[in-house]
Protein backbone atom coordinates (compact mmCIF):
# COMPACT_ATOMS: atom_id res chain seq x y z
CA UNK A 1 0.00 0.00 0.00
CA UNK A 2 1.29 3.45 -0.94
CA UNK A 3 2.34 5.91 1.72
CA UNK A 4 0.11 9.01 2.05
CA UNK A 5 2.97 11.22 0.82
CA UNK A 6 3.40 9.05 -2.31
CA UNK A 7 -0.35 9.12 -2.95
CA UNK A 8 -0.39 12.92 -2.69
CA UNK A 9 2.62 13.16 -5.00
CA UNK A 10 0.91 10.98 -7.63
CA UNK A 11 -2.28 13.05 -7.34
CA UNK A 12 -0.25 16.26 -7.76
CA UNK A 13 1.56 14.87 -10.82
CA UNK A 14 -1.75 13.75 -12.34
CA UNK A 15 -3.36 17.16 -11.83
CA UNK A 16 -0.37 19.10 -13.16
CA UNK A 17 -0.09 16.72 -16.12
CA UNK A 18 -3.75 17.23 -16.95
CA UNK A 19 -3.34 21.01 -16.67
CA UNK A 20 -0.39 20.85 -19.07
CA UNK A 21 -2.51 18.85 -21.55
CA UNK A 22 -5.26 21.50 -21.45
CA UNK A 23 -2.66 24.21 -22.01
CA UNK A 24 -0.97 22.36 -24.89
CA UNK A 25 -4.26 21.89 -26.73
CA UNK A 26 -6.17 25.05 -25.80
CA UNK A 27 -3.61 27.50 -24.44
CA UNK A 28 -2.51 29.12 -27.69
CA UNK A 29 -4.99 31.95 -28.11
CA UNK A 30 -3.24 33.00 -31.32
CA UNK A 31 -4.42 29.77 -32.95
CA UNK A 32 -7.63 30.31 -34.93
CA UNK A 33 -9.03 26.86 -34.06
CA UNK A 34 -8.41 27.40 -30.35
CA UNK A 35 -10.19 30.75 -30.50
CA UNK A 36 -13.14 29.16 -32.34
CA UNK A 37 -13.42 26.30 -29.85
CA UNK A 38 -13.17 28.48 -26.74
CA UNK A 39 -15.64 31.02 -28.13
CA UNK A 40 -18.12 28.24 -28.91
CA UNK A 41 -17.67 26.60 -25.50
CA UNK A 42 -18.09 29.94 -23.74
CA UNK A 43 -21.42 30.48 -25.49
CA UNK A 44 -22.64 26.87 -25.09
CA UNK A 45 -21.61 26.75 -21.42
CA UNK A 46 -23.21 30.06 -20.41
CA UNK A 47 -19.84 31.54 -19.45
CA UNK A 48 -20.84 35.13 -20.23
CA UNK A 49 -24.60 35.09 -20.62
CA UNK A 50 -27.49 34.86 -18.16
CA UNK A 51 -28.96 31.56 -17.11
CA UNK A 52 -32.40 30.62 -18.45
CA UNK A 53 -35.39 31.44 -16.23
CA UNK A 54 -36.87 27.93 -16.50
CA UNK A 55 -35.62 25.77 -13.59
CA UNK A 56 -34.87 22.67 -15.67
CA UNK A 57 -33.08 24.68 -18.36
CA UNK A 58 -31.14 26.57 -15.68
CA UNK A 59 -30.00 23.28 -14.12
CA UNK A 60 -28.73 22.06 -17.51
CA UNK A 61 -27.03 25.41 -18.08
CA UNK A 62 -25.34 25.22 -14.68
CA UNK A 63 -23.95 21.80 -15.59
CA UNK A 64 -22.56 23.23 -18.80
CA UNK A 65 -21.09 26.14 -16.86
CA UNK A 66 -19.23 23.67 -14.64
CA UNK A 67 -17.50 22.37 -17.77
CA UNK A 68 -16.49 25.90 -18.79
CA UNK A 69 -15.13 26.61 -15.30
CA UNK A 70 -13.06 23.41 -15.42
CA UNK A 71 -11.50 24.36 -18.75
CA UNK A 72 -10.91 27.96 -17.65
CA UNK A 73 -9.34 26.87 -14.36
CA UNK A 74 -6.94 24.50 -16.09
CA UNK A 75 -5.92 27.20 -18.55
CA UNK A 76 -5.64 30.12 -16.15
CA UNK A 77 -4.87 29.06 -12.60
CA UNK A 78 -1.41 28.41 -11.19
CA UNK A 79 -0.68 24.77 -10.37
CA UNK A 80 -0.81 25.43 -6.63
CA UNK A 81 -4.14 27.25 -6.81
CA UNK A 82 -5.66 24.49 -8.95
CA UNK A 83 -4.42 21.93 -6.41
CA UNK A 84 -6.05 23.81 -3.53
CA UNK A 85 -9.30 24.06 -5.46
CA UNK A 86 -9.46 20.35 -6.27
CA UNK A 87 -8.29 19.51 -2.77
CA UNK A 88 -11.67 20.84 -1.63
CA UNK A 89 -10.46 23.99 0.07
CA UNK A 90 -12.47 27.19 0.09
CA UNK A 91 -10.13 29.64 -1.62
CA UNK A 92 -12.25 32.61 -0.55
CA UNK A 93 -11.25 31.97 3.07
CA UNK A 94 -7.52 31.98 2.41
CA UNK A 95 -7.00 28.30 3.31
Amino acid sequence: MAEPRETLQRAWEFLVGRKRAYCRKLGNLEDRDTETILTDLAWFCYAHRPMPADAAAAARAEGRRDVWLRVARHLNLKDETLWLLYDGRDLTKGN
